[in-house]
């Protein structure tokens, strides 16, 4: 309303101004509309829920119900992997970020004697696809949970806890990479490529470069072998006993360096197989206890549907034996249909996998999941 008053009065100015200055004083209505338009465009609303605090614009709004379904479901997910329950509502910022650099507002926390750390909050694209939202979320609320889990909100807390607790470099970022993609694709081949051209040796001779994919691998050996109680009950020994050793010991009845060796075994035995089961190609053998179903791309590549020591898996192969890289990683609630009754197959191009999803049969395009 403020806009159109302010516009109808540079109209009634305007008509007694000379013909030279109409133009140049038209320019500058045209521009001042269109800052303040932005300007009311920028202006922040908030919608308050039980776990989150959503904040918008007025072109933003509809992004959370698009997305506020998955979001809840996702919360949900991480809030029982760790058994951590945040008793504060997550601050989410809905914005198109094509629209430039954004200030955005602050967040007050509450008093009450103690002082607060300012907490991270989760800023989402409206342009995201359900899907990198959900990722973008699962990665900075992880974070967030983790964070009060071990630490405290308090900066107190934080101080004391900071200072006491003594955790690897890998822990903590390897856990929210899990949290955030359990154990992807891409993990999987980024271990697959420490293995193939080092071995698994030593866990702590890894690089650092690499800690989150080391930190991952061990949290999902870690909750395949002991369980889905394993994670949350680390996390408590740690900030109970102020150690890592200490805490896998009280938490398993076993020493860190036992871990390791038996990390070691887990994925030296899953890689050494994968690797070697002969190609289907030339008359040689396979073994049709891991073998699901296979197509042959072209003259050099085939790609193959296994079961592993980890789960499912699609591989793509060369023919020649030089390459093997896995491209998709089955869900926990994605299962192979029977085996070679062509679910694996080309299609204009494209490699097309049909599986069985709950009580569905869905097909993932694995050209655009690659």
């Amino acid at each position: 309303m403020f806009i159109l008053k302010c516009y109808f009065s540079f109209l009634c100015v305007i008509t007694i101004l000379p013909e030279d200055l109409k133009h140049h004083i038209g320019i500058f209505i045209a521009l001042f509309l269109s800052l303040a338009s932005v300007a009311q465009n920028e202006e922040w609303y908030v919608v308050n829920t039980a776990d989150f605090n959503y904040h918008f614009t007025a072109d933003s709004e509809s992004c959370i119900s698009r997305v506020d379904s998955q979001l809840t479901q996702d919360l949900v997910y991480l809030q029982k992997k760790l058994n951590y329950y945040t008793n504060k509502p997550i601050d989410i910022f809905f914005r198109d970020n094509s629209m430039g650099a954004i200030e955005y507002p602050e967040i007050q926390e509450s008093v009450g004697g103690e002082i607060f750390l300012k907490r991270l909050v989760v800023n989402i694209d409206v342009n995201e696809s359900i899907t990198d939202a959900s990722r973008i979320f699962k990665t900075y609320t992880s974070a967030i949970l983790i964070d009060e889990m071990m630490y405290g909100g308090a900066f107190q807390d934080k101080v004391k806890t900071a200072n006491l607790l003594n955790l690897p470099e890998w822990v903590l970022p390897g856990l929210r990479l899990y949290l955030t993609t359990g154990w992807s694709v891409e993990s999987d081949n980024v271990l697959r490529n420490i293995y193939n051209q080092n071995g698994l040796k030593n866990f702590n001779s890894i690089e650092q470069d690499f800690d989150a994919i080391k930190g991952a691998s061990f949290w999902k050996f870690i909750e395949e072998k002991y369980g889905n109680t394993a994670i949350p009950t680390i996390l408590y020994m740690s900030r109970l006993t102020r150690k890592f050793n200490a805490a896998i010991y009280y938490s398993f009845q076993t020493s860190l360096n036992e871990i390791f060796l038996d990390w070691k075994d887990y994925y030296s035995a899953a890689y050494l197989i994968d690797q070697s089961k002969p190609e289907p190609i030339h008359g040689i053998q396979i073994d049709r206890d891991r073998l699901v179903d296979f197509v042959v791309q072209n003259d050099s590549l085939f790609v193959t549907i296994e079961k592993t020591l980890l789960g499912y898996s699609i591989f793509q192969n060369s023919t020649n034996g030089e390459y093997r890289k896995a491209i998709y990683r089955l869900k926990k609630d994605e299962r192979p249909l029977k085996p070679f009754i062509g679910s694996l197959f080309c299609q204009s191009d494209e490699l097309i996998v049909a599986l069985q999803e709950g009580q569905h049969q869905v097909l993932v395009n694995l050209s655009k999941s690659t």
